[in-house]
């Protein structure tokens, strides 16, 4: 009767002493790790766009008389990349009490200023496309091709709920 008395207070020690444990843990503060998140995503935001050009110029191995182009067309891009990185940084999305309306106004806003970006780009994009050959009009579609499938790839992401600017988890998207 001993043993099973030493049995039953053994377990229940071993039971109690997680419960114990998580007690005096404190909570993870999702708060810092959404703000440190946010901040890397940022930044890597402005530092994935000076690659992807870089990688892109010698993909088009661009001779001497092409060069003034592309750069003029790589800096308007990298400017625009500069401002979203900053814009980003300060960014602050809307809470979870949002309307539907309130986001809704959001996201058309977000859309409103991408779009410029894109109008802005559009006459150093055709000036470059001007000066390239068949070949290297084809690299570079390819190059766009692939940067909209990030881009779909990303959103698709975030309307699941697994982004990090995501105020909730997947299943209860308002738009869903």
């Amino acid at each position: 009767m001993k043993f099973v008395s030493a049995l039953t207070l053994a377990a229940a020690m071993a039971l109690a002493a997680p419960a114990a444990l998580a007690q005096q843990t404190p909570p993870p503060d999702h708060a810092a790790d959404f703000a440190k998140h946010h901040a890397e995503m940022c930044t890597n935001h402005y530092a994935h766009a000076v690659g992807k050009l870089a990688e892109l110029e010698t993909r088009l191995a661009l001779t001497s008389s092409q060069k003034g182009a592309f750069e003029r067309w790589k800096d308007i891009k990298l400017k625009d990349a500069k401002a979203r990185s900053t814009k980003c940084a300060d960014f602050t999305p809307p809470g979870r009490d949002a309307s539907i309306v309130e986001l809704r106004q959001h996201q058309i806003a977000r859309l409103e200023e991408r779009l410029a970006a894109l109008k802005a780009e559009t006459p150093a994009l055709e000036a470059l496309v001007k000066v390239l050959t068949p070949e290297q009009q084809t690299v570079l579609k390819r190059a766009a091709r692939e940067t909209m499938g990030e881009h779909m790839m990303m959103m698709r992401h975030f309307r699941d709920g697994r982004g990090p600017m995501m105020g909730h988890r997947g299943g209860d998207h308002p738009m869903q």
